[in-house]
């Protein structure tokens, strides 16, 4: 019986001593074992999320319960948990209605295919969805501050559906995030299909009665 990929991911983080992203260590999985299917890398990704020797500690980024100094830090991991699960709320808000960020815009769906999590063969798409004239827009979430590694990965987004899915439509992106690094903000001064949305929440609070 072949060893599972998510053992050999254990033993790659093991050897290396450090957090990685689920690319990277796709790619070294690669290097000892071929993996199947059209996206290796998003099977890996949720492997690693169901396997209790791993911990996400960042967008993407995976290290080793045992190995990672976070754990001795329960106010850090309690901050990480807090990110994703952020993420996780404000995506569920904008798919109920995606109007929010721009009108017409609707999540895109065909043949059975969502495009809430989107896979594709660079990594996973937090919304893909088509506007009123069918072009399509890739969405990427992030919970607090985007930086400029948010650039390059809608960026890659991008130029997947453009190549994959568009069929000569218009490809355009939006990065939400409830702040911006300031190389963001320049960046897609130099990209003018790329758009940023900030987020803003706000808090509701009403008085129980206990009649």
């Amino acid at each position: 019986m072949s060893e599972p990929y998510v053992n050999i991911a254990y033993r790659i983080l093991l050897e290396k001593g450090e957090p990685m992203h689920y690319r990277d260590i796709t790619a070294e999985v690669q290097k000892i074992r071929t993996m199947g299917g059209k996206t290796p890398d998003a099977t890996l990704r949720t492997d690693m999320g169901r396997d209790p020797r791993f911990v996400r500690i960042g967008q993407g980024v995976y290290a080793l319960v045992e190995l990672n100094s976070i754990n001795s830090r329960p106010e850090l991991n309690k901050e990480n948990e807090l990110s994703i699960k952020y993420e996780n709320d404000l995506e569920e808000h904008l798919v109920r209605d995606l109007s929010q960020l721009e009108n017409g815009l609707t999540i895109f769906e065909k043949e059975g295919l969502n495009g809430r999590q989107y896979n594709t063969d660079v990594g996973r798409i937090d919304i893909l969805a088509v506007d009123k004239n069918n072009n399509f827009v890739v969405i990427e979430l992030k919970a607090h501050l985007a930086n400029d590694s948010a650039v390059g990965q809608v960026l890659g987004y991008m130029s997947y559906v453009s190549q994959k899915l568009a069929k000569g439509n218009t490809v355009r992106g939006f990065i939400v995030a409830r702040e911006f690094d300031k190389r963001v903000k320049y960046a897609v001064e130099y990209v003018p299909k790329l758009s940023l949305r900030q987020y803003f929440a706000k808090f509701k609070f009403e008085e129980i009665s206990n009649q």
